[in-house]
């Protein structure tokens, strides 16, 4: 078994947002990843249909996130 150094990967901050229009079962995401200069390495925002909860938006939203985040090749996110 591996042994845990302790040590840390530095985190690449991550935020995402979600929202859910219940009436039309419709959903709106975002996302948006930073260096610690502050710097854009990605962003994205979309929309979609049949989107069931609240919560599958926000899932949704940190998918998208979490696919350019390997697309990018990060080592570890911290997602807020």
């Amino acid at each position: 078994m591996a042994k845990h150094t302790g040590k840390r990967l530095p985190s690449t901050p991550c935020w995402t947002d979600g929202a859910w229009k219940e009436t039309e079962l419709a959903g709106g995401m975002g996302w948006i990843i930073k260096n610690a200069a502050g710097e854009v390495l990605g962003r994205g925002a979309a929309s979609r249909s049949h989107v069931s909860s609240a919560l599958m938006a926000e899932a949704l939203a940190m998918r998208e996130a979490l696919k350019k985040a390997k697309e990018l090749d990060l080592q570890s996110l911290q997602v807020f």
